[in-house]
């Protein structure tokens, strides 16, 4: 009987995410929501903003600029995360903390509670240590599962 070797997927795993794969995921849901309150702000009638939001129908475009930056740099950590680039741990930080802080003072209600919810998971997987170690370290961060390694020898 001949032995089959254990040949390693060639494909990523994509579940459990790794920490890159967690924090790219929320910075895309961050452009995304960003995007969103961008054009909200600017005048249009976004349905379901209009009914969680403090209501108000005048355009500011001070505000919708504010929010088309962060959906911009929002974009730019999903893509460095992707790559695990350093400096998308960092951008992710300053972005991450910036908005936590934009979002609950003042409180705006259930929209500022989603936001809220998404940086502070975001921030807690880029402080996490398999964080930190898929950004800030040379090798990609180990998962705790083992791997497929070469089959056992003769």
């Amino acid at each position: 009987m001949a032995r089959v070797a254990c040949v390693p997927p060639t494909r990523p795993r994509f579940w459990p995410p790794t920490a890159a794969q967690a924090v790219g995921a929320l910075a895309a849901l961050g452009a995304v929501g960003a995007l969103i309150m961008a054009v909200s702000h600017a005048g249009v009638t976004v349905p379901l903003v209009a009914q969680l939001g403090p209501g108000g129908d005048r355009a500011l475009p001070a505000v919708a600029g504010g929010f088309a930056v962060g959906a911009v740099l929002f974009a730019l950590v999903a893509a460095g995360a992707r790559r695990q680039r350093q400096w998308a741990w960092a951008l992710g930080l300053v972005i991450n903390g910036i908005t936590l802080i934009a979002t609950t003072v003042p409180w705006r209600g259930p929209v500022s509670g989603a936001a809220a919810a998404v940086t502070v998971a975001g921030l807690a997987v880029l402080l996490s240590r398999p964080g930190r170690a898929a950004f800030l370290s040379d090798q990609p961060a180990r998962s705790s599962r083992p791997e497929a390694g070469p089959p056992p020898g003769p």
